[in-house]
């Protein structure tokens, strides 16, 4: 639903900006019209549009360009020459997993829920959610949204405004031996996110995945060398080199 509204949010953009450019209201401003002029050419009315088309928030965003084209489509049918400019606000999920880690280490076959709020501004880690071992192992084999769910409550997520869009985002974080690449596992994982978070004020289609190799965001397909999983024979290794 959210994404729908979004399209529907920039094409009508598009079209309040093809009305602006025709001076629609009465405005006595001396704004150029993109309107045709007596001569036959039209002036172009450049706008800019910032959205996140990496990170955190892209996935709500990413159907953001497409409406403006819609709407830019329309108003070059009704005689109107405007154009756009694109702007990643870019939230970099390699600064949640930094605040998640600050406040405690991750070990193999951890599995944690963050919290953030504004996850395109200032991406905020309010709470967070470790689930324990057996409901980690549970994720990653099987789908059982009851697990998620109860989780969920912990986390305490606030309610947003009527007709306001979420304020906040639940990223999942799971840390395991191998590449940092999805598999199996994670798609277990993100079925079952599909199951159980439509009545959640949050986004919480996000996971980041952290191995031995680093990490990958799945949303923005970002990724780092660090943080990474430290796992034992690593520690052993770097406290004999000490």
């Amino acid at each position: 639903m959210l994404r729908g509204n979004k399209v529907v949010l920039a094409t009508t953009l598009a079209a309040v900006v093809a009305l602006t450019a025709a001076g629609c209201g009465g405005s006595s401003s001396s704004k150029p019209s993109a309107k045709p002029t007596s001569s036959g050419t039209k002036e172009t009315v450049t706008i800019g549009v910032l959205t996140d088309v990496t990170g955190l928030a892209s996935a709500s965003d990413k159907q953001v360009a497409d409406g403006v084209k819609a709407g830019l489509v329309a108003a070059a049918r009704a005689g109107y020459d405007i154009k756009y400019v694109l702007a990643d606000t870019a939230s970099n999920p390699g600064q949640v997993l930094t605040a998640v880690l600050a406040g405690g280490s991750l070990s193999e076959g951890d599995m944690l829920l963050a919290l953030v709020h504004d996850p395109s501004g200032d991406q905020q880690v309010l709470r967070t959610a470790r689930l324990d071992s057996e409901h980690s192992r549970c994720l990653r084999q099987h789908e059982d949204p009851d697990i998620l769910a109860g989780y969920l409550r912990r986390l305490a997520v606030p309610m947003r405004q009527p007709g306001e869009p979420p304020r906040h985002s639940v990223m999942t974080i799971s840390a395991r031996r191998g590449l940092a690449v999805f598999g199996p596992a994670e798609a277990a994982c993100m079925s079952t996110w599909r199951q159980c978070g439509h009545l959640v004020d949050a986004f919480v289609g996000d996971l980041l995945l952290v191995t031995e190799h680093g990490w990958t965001d799945f949303m923005s397909g970002w990724g780092g060398r660090e943080p990474w999983l430290q796992l034992p024979e690593s520690r052993s290794l770097l406290s004999r080199n000490d």
